[in-house]
């Protein structure tokens, strides 16, 4: 019996611990830090083909956070415009490691126009003598991407006033 009295009161002990614990816990106060999305792309994008379907990357653009190879792709107001070019992107310089524009190749073979449409979405399309163009605006950001043969085989993002 004397063993059976401890057990229980062991039993209680835990539980009311556990229970005690709990309480307390609950009702500390929790801090969520709202986190601007931000993407930073280092290297050749044709090498890469597939990080323009990366939800990360699209939310970027749409909240003007998006780096490239050290360049932040954003609104541009300097008089001082210079094409730059860095891997296999062209960029055009408005300030200290800011450019409001970036047009880049991919593979032409992994990103095929099915993707991107399931990712962005349907899109009116546009002939032009790089091929067919679908366009997307976010927020005074235009992303647009030249399909041939099925595949995306170019994408230009300007951000602009």
């Amino acid at each position: 019996m004397n063993n059976v009295s401890k057990v229980l009161l062991s039993c209680g002990l835990v539980f009311s611990t556990a229970i005690g614990a709990a309480a307390i816990y609950s009702h500390q106060p929790h801090a969520q830090a709202a986190e601007t999305p931000h993407y930073n792309f280092t290297g050749y994008t044709s090498a890469n083909s597939e990080f323009i379907l990366d939800e990360d990357f699209i939310n970027a653009i749409k909240h003007d956070n998006l780096t490239m190879n050290g360049y932040s792709i954003t609104k541009g107001t300097t008089d001082t415009v210079q094409l730059v070019d860095i891997y296999d992107q062209q960029f055009r310089e408005r300030g200290e490691n800011n450019a409001d524009f970036v047009l880049f190749e991919l593979d032409g073979k992994t990103v095929s126009q099915n993707d991107l449409l399931e990712v962005y979405g349907p899109s009116d399309v546009y002939e032009t003598p790089d091929g067919n163009m679908y366009e997307r605006d976010y927020n005074g950001t235009l992303i647009q991407f030249y399909e041939n043969d099925g595949y995306i085989t170019k994408v230009k993002i300007q951000a602009y006033e």
